[in-house]
């Protein structure tokens, strides 16, 4: 996540908000799913609802950083989520995410977008510095609108960690 945990917690308020944070220990963007919630980011994606019970929520979102940080947003817009964050996320024209395959980013957020009644907001961060996340950023919204948010510390450079300036 950039940050750890208990900081990025302590900016949301406790009684109003429940956090699930996923971990891919295989580190491979989840394209190969989570160990007995699905076999690729697909199936996981499509089980988290029953798993964290959405429908006892009034607001879905989802934030995800680096290598989450795509995933996130796919996940966001295909499960029609109202925001999705991704801080330093890769491109969809990566080469891990173009494959023929139910991992292939392009497909996966065309094919949501496209069934979507509802838009989900999407926030793209990347540190001004680093011109690899801005062109994954640029990359994403050619695919789905998206709002950049570029931090820039001005006494010194951000790069892909982005989120550390404000810790």
């Amino acid at each position: 996540m950039f940050m750890p945990t208990p900081v990025f917690l302590q900016y949301l308020p406790a009684r109003a908000t429940d956090v699930a944070l996923l971990q891919d220990q295989n580190r491979n963007g989840y394209r190969s799913g989570l160990s007995g919630i699905g076999t690729d980011l697909l199936s996981l994606i499509e089980a988290l609802p029953e798993i964290l019970h959405f429908g006892d929520y009034r607001r879905i979102c989802f934030m995800g950083a680096s290598s989450g940080g795509l995933p996130a947003v796919i996940a966001a817009v295909h499960l029609r989520a109202e925001i999705a964050m991704s801080v330093g996320g890769n491109s969809p024209d990566d080469a891990r995410w173009s494959k023929p395959d139910r991992t292939n980013a392009r497909e996966l957020l065309s094919a949501s977008s496209r069934d979507s009644s509802r838009l989900t907001e999407i926030i793209v961060v990347y540190g001004a510095q680093c011109r690899n996340d801005e062109m994954a950023a640029q990359a994403l919204s050619q695919l789905v609108s998206t709002r950049a948010l570029v931090i820039d510390d001005g006494a010194r450079p951000v790069n892909h960690i982005a989120l550390l300036p404000l810790v």
